[in-house]
């Protein structure tokens, strides 16, 4: 089972991106996603144009996005790097995170405590998980993200309605 959950976020929440990024990055029209040109110089060190971002959760908790995390490289248009913000606007208060967001994330689940939380991970790699005195290595974890995103993709359906 697969999905391709997208992100999305509060339309202010993408503004702001705008309003900090370097002057040096032209906002242009893009079909889907809000998109920049950035001058050559600029264009390799793509950290130098935009901020990381810091997602704030309940107890304290952070997830920082540097921006290779949230930009897609998009090739060349007449010269300058075109990167796209990978979020959706939308006018609603409620955030989807999604594909974007949860790369090379894997989720952790803390039923005692009914919480959720994450561990970052080269998902390409084995995860090695522990249930009670055995452990368990699991070959596709990219499994274990896919439901996630699906489980999160019905949810975000419910709350929407």
């Amino acid at each position: 089972m697969s999905s391709n959950l997208i992100d999305y976020f509060p339309h202010n929440f993408i503004l702001g991106i705008n309003v900090v990024a370097s002057p040096s990055a032209k906002p242009i029209i893009s079909a889907m996603y809000p998109c920049y040109l950035i001058s050559s110089s600029f264009s390799e060190n793509i950290a130098e144009v935009f901020p990381t971002i810091s997602l704030n959760f309940a107890g304290d908790a952070s997830m920082n996005l540097t921006p290779t995390d949230y930009l897609k490289d998009m090739g060349f248009v007449d010269g300058a790097a075109k990167w796209c913000i990978h979020f959706i606007s939308r006018n609603l208060s409620l955030t989807t995170l999604g594909d974007v967001v949860l790369k090379d994330r894997i989720i952790v689940y803390d039923l005692a405590r009914q919480r959720i939380g994450w561990a970052n991970h080269n998902c390409s790699l084995l995860v090695n998980v522990s249930i009670t005195s055995d452990t368990y290595d699991v070959t596709l974890a990219s499994t274990i993200y896919h439901m996630l995103g699906l489980i999160l993709f019905i949810l975000n359906l419910f709350w929407s309605q």
